[in-house]
């Protein structure tokens, strides 16, 4: 809508206006327990896969009011989307296992996780994925 060149009538500034109420929504959201992607029943914990998205939200929004030439809310998200960004890293990082896990603190990995290694590292390597073995359990230590 903001970067595709193909669109007839690409995102404007009142578009990114409303975008903005998704992305209080996800601050809000952020750090909360949840059932998570599975949606597992009785299963309420703070999900990395849904605290990721809370911080796509936030990343996106600065890039798309760049883009439409809002610098002060572009640096405004881009402020939130940086505290996010150490928060995930920080509680959702194992370095026992080298990898990013499920939960905030948890110690176990699940096919959500595949994809957000790319996104919220932007590495497109295997080496955060060397604590795996070919099923995605962890190597032994």
């Amino acid at each position: 809508m903001f970067f595709d060149q193909r669109i007839s009538r690409p995102g404007d500034k009142s578009l990114f206006h409303s975008l903005e109420s998704l992305g209080e929504m996800a601050l809000q959201a952020f750090g909360k327990p949840d059932a998570g992607p599975w949606e597992l029943r009785g299963s309420r914990r703070v999900h990395t896969f849904s605290n990721v998205m809370c911080w796509v939200a936030c990343d996106r929004l600065s890039k798309i009011a760049t883009k439409v030439g809002l610098d002060a809310r572009a640096d405004h998200w881009r402020h939130h989307a940086g505290w996010l960004h150490e928060a995930i890293s920080a509680w959702a990082w194992s370095p026992r296992h080298n990898t990013f896990v499920t939960c905030f603190d948890g110690e176990t990995v699940d096919a959500s996780l595949l994809l957000l290694l790319t996104c919220l590292t932007g590495v497109h390597d295997v080496c955060c994925c060397q604590g795996l073995d070919e099923r995605g359990g962890f190597h032994a230590a």
